[in-house]
């Protein structure tokens, strides 16, 4: 069966056990987040048109996206770059986030990219626990992708035919699998699975920290579509940790 599967995601939200299980159930090739590794790797966005030219052509496939793919990291804005991704050429389409935006945010924060087991705990292994902080970086990092993950969906809707698309939250990510692509228990068999961390516990300043988070997102939430292009360079920027005091 030749399936075209896409996540749009913010991150935490389980999305790499959404699209592993997927892959696995469609016998799709998983590519995973590959803008964000170019991201990671190339620290540029020269290689995105033919990325997105290699993601329009591929069949079988299953591939996710998220906000901060199509932020510059040299603050030239390329907002746009989503348009440019074929949606019709998908079978399904799935929007995934996480509503509890702080609890999130301290799972993003406690990642470290020089760990793997930080990012995704693997079956019979335990991240490690150490107390740590969150950078005004992480946060905006994740507050960006709430932000640009209503606008890209806000525009996908437009373009596809709505059967196409379904609306995940993090909690009941499995149900609605289970109910929607016709999962089994046996489906659920990979090497992922959820932490059980308490993240608060161990923030060296979690009042603080707190607090710092619900203001930068509570400044998101109040910026409109025409308002993207008017925020601060700081607020795109990958390079440095923007001072938080700048936007609340």
């Amino acid at each position: 069966m030749i399936m075209k599967i896409l996540i749009h995601y913010t991150p935490r939200s389980k999305s790499t056990k959404l699209i592993s299980i997927l892959s696995k159930k469609y016998d799709l090739e998983d590519w995973q987040e590959m803008l964000t590794r170019n991201r990671f790797q190339k620290k540029s966005h020269d290689q995105i048109p033919e990325l997105i030219k290699k993601i329009n052509d591929a069949d079988n496939i299953g591939v996710k996206i998220n906000g901060n793919d199509f932020v510059d990291f040299h603050n030239r804005r390329i907002l746009d770059c989503y348009k440019d991704i074929d949606y019709k050429s998908f079978d399904r389409i799935i929007f995934l986030t996480r509503k509890d935006y702080v609890a999130a945010t301290l799972s993003f924060g406690y990642m470290n990219l020089s760990d793997p087991l930080t990012w995704h705990r693997r079956i019979g292994k335990e991240k490690k626990q150490v107390e740590y902080e969150i950078s005004q970086f992480k946060i905006h990092a994740i507050a960006r992708c709430y932000l640009m993950h209503e606008y890209v969906k806000n525009f996908i809707k437009s373009q596809v035919d709505k059967s196409k698309v379904f609306d995940y939250e993090f909690d009941t990510m499995e149900q609605n699998a289970i109910q929607d692509f016709d999962l089994t228990d046996e489906d659920f068999d990979i090497d992922i699975t959820e932490s059980n961390i308490d993240y608060r516990k161990l923030l060296a300043n979690p009042n603080q920290t707190v607090q710092d988070i619900h203001n930068v997102f509570n400044r998101i939430q109040q910026v409109n579509e025409t308002e993207l292009n008017d925020l601060p360079d700081f607020f795109w920027d990958h390079t440095e940790d923007p001072l938080i005091e700048a936007i609340t």
